[in-house]
């Protein structure tokens, strides 16, 4: 039996008190003993948190040999197993019934239908993200790249490509950023230590002898004003040639413009 401090406040012996106990209590007169002030209300818990474990061992108990009502459920059996089954034999005499009729709803079509349809849309999102992404890449890396290639003088028609096999979008913290990447597809690092960005690599190409040709050296060997300027270093003049760099950056000036 559960030992209660609300049956036992004053006891003859200490022997009658679990050892574990024993600290609760004091000597009282006439050699008994009697719960301490200070701890009363610690064993006033004791015995709630006791009667409440009694209260739920009393519960598993009544629930473990208690037995279910099934009587309102007995003309399909006298077991949960035979109900089961009774039902599963009765849901598809429905459905075969159904599938005879005309123009009746069968669930399994109409889901089926359902997983099509949700295929297609998801199908359809898909392209319109991949569409949005190419979009994104022409605004972040294609106007990038066609501005520094103007600035150091490159033949975008042919450089463009080179440049757009060597970045990549990556999403960093839900948003598309574009990386320079290397053979491997790994980051390639700039000269001021970090990752590399666009208008560096196309620097970089500049320098290097496989695209070196595609840029217009930089060395005015002529007499005359260079990339067809007047001698004031100030716009070409009306009439005058100008040269492929100059027609893009004329090109994405207008473009700005709107």
């Amino acid at each position: 039996m559960t030992f209660k401090f609300s049956e036992n406040e004053t006891v003859e012996s200490l022997e009658a008190v679990d050892e574990s106990l024993r600290v609760f209590y004091q000597e009282a007169e006439e050699g008994k003993y009697t719960i301490k002030e200070e701890l009363r209300p610690t064993a006033v818990s004791w015995d709630n948190i006791n009667g409440a474990n009694a209260n739920i061992r009393k519960e598993n108990k009544a629930l473990k040999t208690s037995k279910v009502d099934l009587t309102g459920l007995s003309d399909y059996g006298s077991t949960p197993a035979e109900i089961l089954e009774a039902f599963t034999t009765q849901k598809k005499e429905l459905s075969n019934a159904l599938d005879k009729k005309e123009g009746h709803v069968n669930p399994e079509k109409i889901r089926i239908e359902m997983k099509k349809q949700h295929a297609v849309e998801i199908e359809q999102a898909t392209k319109r993200a991949e569409t949005y992404k190419a979009q994104l890449y022409d605004t972040l890396v294609t106007n990038e790249a066609m501005k520094a290639i103007v600035e150091h003088k490159g033949n975008s028609e042919l450089l463009l490509g080179f440049v757009r096999e060597q970045v990549k979008m990556e999403d960093v913290d839900g948003k598309l950023i574009p990386r320079v990447i290397d053979t491997d597809g790994d980051h390639r690092i700039g000269g001021a230590g970090s990752l590399m960005t666009v208008p560096e690599l196309v620097k970089s190409m500049k320098g290097e002898k496989k695209y070196g040709a595609l840029f217009e050296a930089d060395v005015n060997n002529g007499s005359g004003p260079p990339n067809n300027r007047s001698s004031s270093g100030g716009p070409p003049q009306k009439g005058a040639k100008l040269a492929p760099a100059q027609r893009l950056q004329a090109a994405l000036d207008k473009r700005a413009r709107g």
